[in-house]
C-alpha cells in the first residue's frame, strides 16, 4: 500500500493552493491506518480543487480501490507561526 501512495503522489504534480501535505501511518493489529495532514491557502483553495464536497472528500484519485473508510476532518490555524520561539529553544523544525 505505500508503494501505491507513493506512486499516486507523485503523479500529482503541483495542486494550486496546496502550500504541503504530510503522509503516516499506524499499523492496529493486521491493518494499516493512514493519515494525511494538509495546509491550504484556505476553503477557497480546497474548493477549487474538490469542488462543492470539498468537506467530505479525502481520496486521493486512484486510491479509491483501497480505501474502506475514510474520516475528514478540517481545523482553522489558531497561532501564529512559531518555528522562530522552536528554533531559540535549540530544536530544528521539520522539513
Amino acid at each position: 500500500m505505500l508503494d501505491v501512495m507513493r506512486q499516486l503522489t507523485a503523479s500529482m504534480g503541483a495542486i494550486p493552493g496546496l502550500r504541503w501535505a504530510e503522509f503516516g501511518r499506524a499499523m492496529v493489529g493486521e491493518d494499516m491506518w493512514f493519515v494525511v495532514i494538509t495546509r491550504w491557502d484556505g476553503v477557497d483553495a480546497i474548493r477549487s480543487v474538490y469542488g462543492e464536497s470539498w468537506a467530505t472528500t479525502s481520496i486521493l484519485p486512484g486510491a479509491e480501490e483501497y480505501i474502506v473508510e475514510t474520516i475528514v476532518e478540517h481545523f482553522e490555524t489558531t497561532l501564529d507561526d512559531l518555528t522562530a520561539i522552536v528554533q531559540d529553544r535549540g530544536h530544528e523544525t521539520p522539513r
